[in-house]
This record gives C-alpha cells, sequence and structure tokens, in this order.
C-alpha cells in the first residue's frame, strides 16, 4: 500500500499496488545456488521501499505525489494484514507490495535452466501460493515454457515461440485462454518478435476466435528505442512496465496520449520480474516517475497503472478449480460486527494452519472504468485438500461496522461484471436479506462461528469449534507443554504428548507444544507454565486458539534469533544490553519449540525487545518447528543482517607495532573469538598475547575479526570487501568457477565454513604484512575501488581501521576527495591511537580506539549500520 500526498490538493491517498510479473526459483552455477523465494522477493520490495523513499525525500520538489509516513489507519489492508501476520509469520511494519502475479523461474539473463532447477521453481511457486503465511497476496502465472506447467490466473508465452505452440502441446492451453478472455502474458526478447505476435493475432481472428486479451512484456526496452512506440498499436494490450527505462515509458505514455486521450492509463501494468530487474532503469526510478510533476498523472491514473489494470484482467477466484457453490450466508449487525471480522480471520487461519485446506487466493473488489479499488469487499476461496474442490465466500465490511459473509452462489456467475464493486455489494445485500443468518448480540457469536463452518462448507465443523477460544491460565508443567482436559485434546484428534499449535490473536504470536491430558482441567481452558507465559508475552485470562500440528519436529544444530527494530533505542545500547543478558535469551529460548517467525519475549522489563527466529540449520520451512535442545543460539540486531554493501581495511602504518593500547574487555574479547579461531593454526598464541600493552595492529585486527564475525549471518544480497593495506594492496578474493572476484556475496558465500575460516585467515595475517608510511592511502584507494565496483544500488558502509598517522601526506587527499557523498555512503574510522596523540581527520567519523571493548565497538559500528540504511550517514 503505497500513501501518498498530493501537493496539489493536500489530500491522501493510498494507493494498492499489485506486481503484474514477479518470478520465484531456484539458480544453480557450478557448485553455487542462489534461492529467489517469496521471502527474498518480499526483501527485495521491501528494499524498493526504502530506495523509493530516498529518491522522493532527496527531491520533492520535483514530485507531485510525496510518500507520507503510514499510520495505523493507513497502513496495508486490514483482512490481508491480519491474515498475514498470522500463525506462520511475523508481522511487517508497512507494506509497498499488497499482491504479486508470480511465475517459475525458467531462465536468467537469456539462458535458459537446468529442467531440475524448472522442477524445483515450479515447487516454490505453488509452495508461495499455497504453503505460506503470505499465501493470499501471491497469484499464479502458468508459464508454458517449463517441464511442470502449474495451473494460474494467466498464462506466459515466450513471443518467438508463438507460432511453433499453435502447434504443440501448449497449443490447447493457449487456445483456453483465449476462448475465455483471460489474460496472455507476451514475452518478447528482440524487438523482431514482435512480427511474429502479429502473425498470430492475425491467426486468432481468421479462425474466428475473439482478439486474445494481452499483457505485453518487453524484456529490455533498451533493444526497442524508438520501436517502442509500436507496441501501443495493438488493440487493448496492456504492457508491462518491467524492464523499461524512464524515457521508453515516457515515449509509451506520449503515445497512448495522442491515441487514447484521457484513457491513456488503461494500457500499464505494474510489474518488477524479480529478480531480472536491472535490464531497464530501477523500479525505485521507475516507481518516482510516475509519482513526479513531469508526468502530472491523475489518481485515478496512478491506481489503474499500479493494480486496476490487472486485477481488471484477473478472474476473482481461480478459474481452474472445481467448486462447491451453495447460497447461503451470515451477517453480524451492530455491535457484533468487529468481533466477527477477528472471528472470520481467526477460522481462516485455523483452517489453513491445519493444512487440510488452502487458501487458493484473495481478491479485493474493483471498478474496471474508474481503476478504484474497495478494500471493504472481498472474495476468498478455500482449497480443501481432500476432496481437491474450492469454496469461494465474500465479504463486505459495511461503513456501520456490520459484517456480511455470503457464498458464493450459482447467480453470482450469471454476471460477467462481478468484480464491480457496486455490482458486488447489491450481490451481497440481495444474499443477506433472503438467505443469510443475521446476528445482532455478541452472545450469538459461537453461532455466527458454525455459520461460518457452513459458508466454508468445513468437513468437520465440530474440530474447528473445538479448537477456537480457550482461556489461558498457569500450572506447574513443565515448559514447552499445554494442559488440556482430556475431551479437548480428542476433539482436536490429538492424545497425548502429541504436538499443538497455539495461537494468540492479541499479539499475532504462535507456538507449538506437546499436550499433556488432565481429567481435572476445566473444558476451554488451556494451561501453560508461568515461565511459558512469561517468555512468549501472554497474559493470563487472555484466548488462545488451538489445533492439531500436522507437520515434522527438526532438531536444530543452530538457531539465529532477531530483534525488532527499535527506531528510537541506540543500537549500542540494544547490543550491550544482549550481550550482558546472553544467558538470560538461552534460557527462554531452549525449551521451546520454535519455527521461522515465532517470538520470544526473554526480558520482563523490555518487552518491546522480543527475539524472532530467522533460520535454522538444518533449515526448518514456513510452518515446520525446530526443537533446541542442543542447538546453538545466536542472536544478531536487524543492523547486521540488513541489505548493505560493507567494506572492511586497515591500514598498516609505520606506528602500527607500537604497544600503547590496551584490550578493555580481553575475556569478552578472548571468549568470542575463540570458537570463531579454533581451527586455525596458532590462535592461542594470538589471544594469549592480549593485554593492557598491545599493539596498535593487534587491536585493528580484533576490531576487524570481530565485525567480521557479527556479518557471518548475513544472507542479503550485499557484498563484503575485505583488504589489508601496507607496503603493497591486498584484497581478499575468492574463485567462482572461471572468474576470481576481489569480494564476498553475503548470501552465497559466507555459508561456506571454508570461505569463513579463509577470511579470518587474511585478517590474522596483516599481523605479519609488511608496514608502509603510504598505507593510508593505498586504503582510500582500495575504498574508492570497491565503491565503483559495488555501485550504490544499496546502502554501503566502508571501515577504515588504522592509526592514520601518515593522512596528511599529499597522496592520500586526491581519493579522500573521491570518497562517494551520497547519504546511504559512510566512512566509520576506526583509529587505534593512544587518545593524546589522536586528532579527527577531515572526513568521517572518527571513533579513537585507545582502549579496545567489544560493546563500543560494536555499538559503533550498529549505528553506523542505521545511519547508512536510513540515509542518514554524516561522512562528509
Amino acid at each position: 500500500m503505497l500513501v501518498v500526498e498530493d501537493i496539489k490538493t493536500r489530500e491522501i491517498y493510498r494507493f494498492l499496488v499489485v506486481d503484474g510479473c514477479m518470478q520465484i526459483g531456484v539458480v544453480t552455477l557450478n557448485s553455487h545456488e542462489k534461492t529467489f523465494d517469496a521471502e527474498r522477493a518480499l526483501g527485495y520490495v521491501s528494499r524498493v521501499k526504502g530506495q523509493l523513499l530516498s529518491l522522493v525525500s532527496s527531491y520533492k520538489h520535483s514530485y507531485r505525489y510525496v510518500l507520507r509516513r503510514a499510520y495505523d489507519h493507513l497502513k496495508k489492508p486490514p483482512f490481508l494484514a491480519s491474515l498475514s501476520g498470522g500463525p506462520a509469520g511475523a508481522q511487517e511494519t508497512e507494506w509497498l507490495v499488497d499482491q504479486f502475479a508470480v511465475k517459475p523461474l525458467l531462465s536468467i539473463g537469456g539462458l535458459n535452466l537446468t529442467q531440475r532447477n524448472q522442477e524445483r521453481s515450479s515447487k516454490l511457486v505453488v509452495s508461495a501460493t499455497k504453503a505460506s503465511q503470505n499465501e493470499g497476496r501471491f497469484f499464479r502465472i502458468q508459464d508454458t515454457g517449463g517441464t511442470d506447467a502449474t495451473r494460474g490466473f494467466f498464462i506466459a508465452v515466450h513471443a518467438k515461440r508463438i507460432l511453433k505452440m499453435m502447434e504443440g502441446k501448449d497449443r490447447n492451453d493457449i487456445l483456453r485462454f483465449v476462448k475465455r478472455g483471460r489474460p496472455i502474458l507476451i514475452q518478447l526478447a528482440e524487438p523482431e518478435e514482435l512480427d511474429d505476435v502479429l502473425k498470430w493475432l492475425i491467426h486468432m481472428r481468421d479462425s474466428k476466435l475473439r482478439d486474445p486479451v494481452l499483457i505485453l512484456h518487453v524484456l529490455d526496452h533498451k533493444k526497442w528505442t524508438d520501436r517502442i512506440e509500436r507496441l501501443v498499436d495493438i488493440p487493448h494490450a496492456r504492457i508491462l512496465t518491467a524492464g523499461s527505462t524512464i524515457v521508453s515509458l515516457s515515449s509509451l505514455i506520449g503515445a497512448l496520449r495522442r491515441k487514447l486521450g484521457n484513457g491513456w492509463s488503461e494500457r500499464l501494468v505494474f510489474g518488477t520480474n524479480y529478480p531480472e530487474t536491472n535490464l531497464g532503469d530501477g523500479i525505485p526510478e521507475l516507481l518516482s516517475y510516475l509519482l513526479s510533476k513531469n508526468l502530472d498523472a491523475s489518481p485515478q491514473d496512478i491506481q489503474r497503472i499500479l493494480a486496476g489494470n490487472l486485477l481488471a484482467l484477473l478472474p476473482i477466484r481461480p478459474p481452474y478449480l472445481k467448486y462447491q457453490d451453495r447460497d447461503g450466508g451470515v451477517v453480524a449487525e451492530g455491535r457484533l460486527g468487529k468481533p466477527a471480522m477477528q472471528e472470520l480471520i481467526r477460522v481462516v487461519q485455523i483452517l489453513t494452519s491445519s493444512r487440510e485446506y488452502t487458501l487458493e487466493s484473495f481478491s479485493y473488489a474493483h471498478d474496471r472504468e474508474t481503476g478504484t479499488i474497495d478494500t471493504s469487499t472481498f472474495v476468498l476461496t478455500l482449497l480443501d485438500e481432500q476432496s481437491k474442490r474450492g469454496t469461494t465466500v465474500v465479504v463486505r465490511q459495511n461503513p456501520d461496522s456490520s459484517l456480511e459473509v455470503c457464498s458464493w452462489s450459482p447467480q453470482f456467475d450469471m454476471t460477467d461484471v462481478a468484480q464491480d464493486p457496486s455490482n458486488l455489494k447489491a450481490l451481497v445485500r440481495s444474499c443477506s436479506t433472503t438467505s443469510a443468518l443475521i446476528f445482532d448480540s455478541p452472545v450469538h457469536l459461537n453461532s455466527y462461528v458454525k455459520g461460518l463452518t457452513k459458508c466454508f462448507n468445513v468437513r468437520r465443523p465440530e474440530e474447528l469449534l473445538a479448537a477456537l477460544r480457550y482461556r489461558l491460565e498457569t500450572a506447574e508443567i513443565p515448559r514447552g507443554h499445554l494442559r488440556l482436559a482430556d475431551a479437548s485434546i480428542g476433539a482436536l484428534g490429538k492424545s497425548a504428548d502429541d504436538t499443538i499449535l497455539a495461537m494468540s490473536q492479541r499479539k499475532g504470536q504462535w507456538w507449538v507444544a506437546r499436550s499433556i491430558p488432565s481429567y481435572e482441567a476445566r473444558p476451554r481452558t488451556v494451561m501453560i507454565s508461568e515461565d511459558d507465559l512469561r517468555y512468549l508475552g501472554l497474559e493470563i485470562g487472555e484466548e488462545i486458539d488451538l489445533t492439531g500440528y500436522q507437520e515434522g519436529v527438526v532438531e536444530a544444530e543452530r538457531i539465529l534469533l532477531t530483534t525488532k527494530p527499535q527506531e528510537d533505542v541506540d543500537p549500542g545500547e540494544t547490543y550491550s544490553y544482549l550481550h550482558l543478558h546472553s544467558r538470560q535469551i538461552e534460557e527462554a529460548v531452549r525449551p521451546l519449540l520454535l519455527g521461522q517467525g515465532s517470538k520470544v519475549y526473554p526480558f520482563a522489563k523490555r518487552d518491546s525487545l522480543p527475539l524472532e527466529v530467522v533460520r535454522t540449520d538444518p533449515l526448518v520451512q514456513t510452518g515446520e518447528i525446530a526443537t533446541l535442545t542442543e542447538a546453538e543460539i545466536m542472536v544478531r540486531q536487524p543492523e547486521f543482517l540488513q541489505d548493505v554493501d560493507v567494506i572492511i581495511c586497515i591500514a598498516l602504518g609505520k606506528q602500527m607495532v607500537l604497544r600503547d593500547l590496551e584490550i578493555g574487555t580481553p575475556y569478552s574479547v578472548g571468549s568470542r573469538l575463540k570458537e570463531a579461531l579454533q581451527d586455525l593454526e596458532n590462535y592461542p598464541d594470538f589471544l594469549d598475547d592480549l593485554g593492557a600493552d598491545s599493539s596498535r595492529l593487534q587491536v585493528a585486527v580484533i576490531s576487524a575479526l570481530l565485525i567480521l564475525e557479527s556479518l557471518e549471518e548475513n544472507r542479503s544480497e550485499g557484498r563484503l570487501g575485505l583488504c589489508i593495506a601496507g607496503e603493497r594492496l591486498k584484497k581478499f578474493s575468492i574463485q567462482h568457477g572461471a572468474e576470481i572476484q576481489d569480494f564476498v556475496d553475503f548470501d552465497r558465500d559466507l555459508e561456506s565454513p571454508e570461505v569463513r575460516a579463509a577470511l579470518r585467515m587474511f585478517l590474522l595475517d596483516a599481523l605479519q604484512e609488511n608496514k608502509s608510511s603510504k598505507a593510508t592511502a593505498h586504503a582510500y584507494r582500495a575504498i574508492n575501488e570497491y565503491v565503483d565496483d559495488f555501485g550504490m544500488a544499496r546502502p554501503a558502509l566502508a571501515v577504515l581501521i588504522g592509526d592514520f598517522a601518515d593522512e596528511v601526506d599529499e597522496t592520500a587527499r586526491p581519493f579522500v576527495h573521491a570518497l562517494p557523498t551520497h547519504e546511504c555512503f559512510e566512512l566509520l574510522r576506526l583509529q587505534t591511537r593512544a587518545l593524546a596523540d589522536s586528532k579527527n581527520g577531515e572526513d568521517g567519523n572518527v571513533v579513537t580506539m585507545d582502549s579496545l571493548t567489544i560493546q563500543g565497538l560494536m555499538g559503533e559500528f550498529a549505528r553506523a549500520l542505521r545511519r547508512v540504511e536510513r540515509g542518514q550517514s554524516s561522512s562528509r
């Protein structure tokens, strides 16, 4: 949801955003493998949002629509937000893209992937659309180029193969989409391929078929130059923005305005084609162009492009399912309206978490004429995994808070404008007044839920009803367990010591525990240990929903947790607090069964500092859980896991051999590095030499090792550059096949123990390197080279460690002045000199380390990471 202020009218607009084409899959190159899954895609659009905010805030005078802070009443759509924040994952604070059309990643850079990778990509698409906490946000695209064409809302066809495909196995699929007026995504790699598309269209007309509904996807607009305007001449075809440049998009819009006048925006569809987003201009730049004064589009135009045009092409429920339609509905009026919405969310969460039902689709109503979106009316379809039949309900939340839910009935199919909000409202109202059950008091809540089970055609409604609303109490029972009445456990289809999934709506909390049956426990009551109550952030008396847990339990060897970003708390303070309370964290976490998105609240006095599971080894998938009895427990702040480029450089000046510094926290430093260095030669000698008279070089190497250790769990798309500048300049390099690169990729390299060991050895080698009076100049040159190699696609932090005694040398000045002045770049200089001898240089933040403490060092590093991520660098 994009929240903007129109500076012409001073009105606030919420734009729903739908990505018209995104790819999910696995790419393998030699021994390297990269997975582009749903979580990674969500991380990408989050980064796009940050870059867009940076652009708009830097050039506010250039925009008609200025991005605004999304307060609670302006944030993501309420139902979808609540559903996505349920038992399978953590809530995001805001969204940029609300829904995605996804297809399997079958090729990258014009090269086809292996059959095995294509099959895995198809499975990932199914996983994203059926077995994810965000499943309601994803539409499937059926791709004819793959080995397993999973049915979808529309179909993707490669233009160069379209004529041959009409004679092959995909012919019937394509004709079915044409006859039913469903969209066909035509991918165009070269300008010449448009001729084949035109021949195919003529062939369709000669065959007396209706004109196909087309979305034209030019993979790389840079190849088309002035020929891009030919796309405008294809009647009624939509054009995807993915792969475009601002120049080509401007040309297209100019041609559309000349041809269609005020209706120009009806022909454009927003899309990213992630992960292949580097063929045209960046997605933030394209979005900023749409919001700019230069385009000066109306709010209706913007909403059509960002979502309305695509939603107008998509059926409001999956056309490839068999359905069990029926008449009937349930209405909650008056004071029952708001709790009824929560009950609807509970029912959907429990049905989908049991894995017996899948949320197959979620669609907001919209107006085809204006492109406006009606988030108060939506349609959801559940798939019964046993019968493989779908059930669709339409939900309408009225201004008076009343809630209408009605089953999809045959009369809904009698009109082809069912996606018109006014028409849907009329149909829902008709259902509500003729065949719906009507409740108007909170005492009718149980009856209301029973009515919902009929609307959703639930096979065993008694199990769902048994799972709802247990009162939480404490008892002296083992941690990681729940005590229930024996009859309650039986109603859930479980027995003693079976796993049960518990959900708290108050905090969006979920966890899994083992059952303890009790003949003495009261019905509708669940008991938990006092420690679990505290560490899970729960309260006595709150309502808990239960369902049987169906997945396996993984024995985790390692688990990574992260803290929630704390906007108003210094990250250095957070680091110190976590460091001092590491034993308390372990005691809180270890007895629990946790999965991705699980939250733990280890600190009674700081409940705003929960820990959330990011990753386990072995990896647990979304919805699975791990037992942590023998696991190594690691905690990292979000600053150390964010998508950022980091450069670490040690300058070996002549005076770095002086022994005039001390290690302020030798025990903490030694214990932190001991495990990291235990497999390396001579590491005991290095650590045993720590003391009050440490050399400047020792402090520099230790600082670099500690920074490196804090980043080793980062799996973003960022890069790490490591160099030692002495008599000669040495950069750490790594070989991938025939390619040698002078940097490390966080996502593909840091998982390797061999790479991590090699990085540490490289830093330890600095102890033996020759010193030089030109070291700092060499270091500045290396930082500039890294910046040139990395570019500024993401925030970048350079950490320069040395005593800088030689910095006044004229040879360093050109490299200092060449450093970027971008607000998302920062130079953090760690000065290893006695405090009396230190002085600030002319550029960069300078931190003097006359005494090294692990909390002080990591606090400074975390603060610098936060500054560059927010575009608040003060380097220059």
